[in-house]
């Protein structure tokens, strides 16, 4: 088919078990191998992000809708970065020395930390390990409708091929998209060492 849904119904399982937030519900549609609907609902703190391609973002919280854009930080000293709960920890300092703008508390929802991006909480959301085609499909189409780029690690786009094991080939990193490929220079420095 050329629509094919992507339903996340517990995104962020282990704070969901541990009863802390960071979790979420996401529903994603692909079109042609694309995401080109979203929506996530974070049921702890009631906010609700959805996107339609073409239409922008929007940001719902207690009944207040307002569409969102990424922010226009581009110096390092000022972008925050968000990452998963189990970010290695050395990866972290190393990273640090050079992403040097204020490191939040990781989040373990795909879906709410790019949250964070489009309400300009975070500039930068680093994943250090693979995900599944239904932790992005959603996610994605919101953060770009927001203004901002998700990519895998090398810079390429994600891809969508459902003939395999349903997980990106890569890690991945989300931004508002102004210091983008700097980003994926520094990563790609710091984990090779």
């Amino acid at each position: 088919s050329r629509y094919v849904w992507v339903i996340d119904p517990l995104d962020g399982t282990r704070a969901f078990v541990h009863g802390t937030p960071g979790y979420s519900v996401m529903i994603g549609l692909l079109k042609d191998g694309h995401p080109r609907l979203g929506v996530v609902v974070d049921p702890v703190e009631g906010h609700l992000y959805e996107a339609v391609e073409g239409e922008g973002a929007f940001h719902t919280l207690q009944n207040v809708r307002r569409r969102v854009q990424v922010s226009d930080r581009e110096e390092w000293n000022t972008m925050p970065v968000i990452t998963s709960t189990g970010f290695p920890e050395a990866l972290q300092n190393q990273l640090a020395a050079e992403l040097t703008g204020p490191w939040l508390k990781p989040v373990n929802s795909v879906g709410i930390k790019v949250g964070f991006v489009v309400r300009q909480l975070a500039d930068l959301y680093i994943n250090h390990h693979t995900v599944h085609f239904w932790d992005t499909c959603a996610p994605q189409i919101i953060l770009e409708e927001a203004g901002g780029i998700m990519t895998d690690l090398s810079g390429g786009p994600l891809s969508y091929n459902l003939k395999g094991d349903h997980r990106h080939a890569a890690a991945t990193l989300a931004s508002n998209g102004a210091r983008h490929q700097g980003a994926l220079d520094i990563l790609d420095r710091v984990m090779r060492r």
